[in-house]
């Protein structure tokens, strides 16, 4: 009986050794119940131990009773090992709950860790994510300046060479004016040299050879007229002295009804087409002003 107790101490002591426990409740229930059963164990030996002490200390011989003796010694034994065996119990219920806390505050520890780890990790990713997003957004700013400004610049451009050509037209039209103010005031005085009795022979000539010199200049100049190019000019033909003829009333009248009348149309339309001009080259100043504020 006694070899059996102490084997069955020695297992319970490496049980505890090896169990892997989940909490401080699942100890001290595991703990509390291989107590109960030893302290049952010692209860049972008290037992003995009293049922032998109520046993005489003789037998019938008069020797030493063997009896009172043998269960006196085992009782006592068997309770002295129960006793330390849950002594041994208690502290290792100690132990036990002590690693248990260490085990669990390690592992809270290490999952404290983890988590900032991963915070760490998830904040760095943010960043990143962060400066990626600001830099596409920078270089999609950076884009959209640059088209903005190329479009701007095509468009001052497209305006320099408008002014230009506006300048030009209206360059060719103050020529045209002149020219045609020259033809003019040169026809109003053949006009009245022709219509005069009083012009001399050789003043008539000299009007004549300017006529066919003029002539000259008028065919010189149908080409552009043709393509668009010489404005008004159609209406300054002056013909030539070969197509002169007839009595100098009707000479004068040829100059009176068509040069005069029609010259002073083209310089009205002339005119007209200069405002119109200018008024184009006055915008697209004020649109060069707008796109340099913008």
């Amino acid at each position: 009986m006694k070899h059996f107790v102490l084997l069955v101490a020695f297992f319970v002591a490496s049980i505890c050794c090896a169990q892997q426990w989940n909490s401080e409740d699942e100890i001290n229930s595991y703990y509390n119940n291989e107590i109960s059963q030893i302290q049952a164990e010692i209860t049972k030996y008290k037992q003995r131990r009293d049922y032998a002490l109520g046993l005489p200390n003789e037998d019938q011989n008069g020797n030493p009773n063997k009896e009172k003796t043998d269960i006196m010694v085992e009782a006592g034994v068997m309770i002295a090992v129960l006793e330390q065996n849950i002594s041994n119990l208690e502290e290792k219920r100690s132990k036990d709950l002590g690693d248990f806390r260490q085990r669990i505050a390690a592992q809270r520890m290490r999952e404290e860790e983890q988590r900032k780890q991963q915070e760490l990790v998830h904040q760095r990713q943010q960043q990143h994510n962060t400066s990626q997003k600001q830099k596409q957004l920078l270089e999609q700013k950076r884009q959209r300046q640059d088209a903005i400004a190329r479009k701007n610049a095509e468009e001052q451009e497209r305006i320099r060479e408008e002014q230009k050509r506006i300048r030009e037209e209206q360059e060719r039209i103050r020529r045209e004016q002149e020219r045609a103010r020259k033809e003019r005031l040169f026809n109003e005085g053949f006009a009245r040299a022709m219509a005069s009795s009083a012009g001399s022979t050789e003043r008539k000539l000299h009007y004549l050879n300017q006529m066919d010199d003029n002539h000259s200049e008028n065919k010189s100049r149908s080409a552009l007229e043709a393509t668009g190019m010489s404005g008004q000019s159609r209406s300054g033909f002056i013909p030539s002295s070969s197509s002169i003829s007839g009595p100098k009333s009707s000479k004068s009248s040829i100059f009176k009804n068509v040069r005069k009348g029609k010259s002073e149309g083209d310089d009205r339309a002339m005119l007209l087409k200069l405002k119109m001009l200018d008024k184009q080259i006055q915008e697209l100043e004020q649109q060069l002003k707008q796109q340099n504020r913008q």
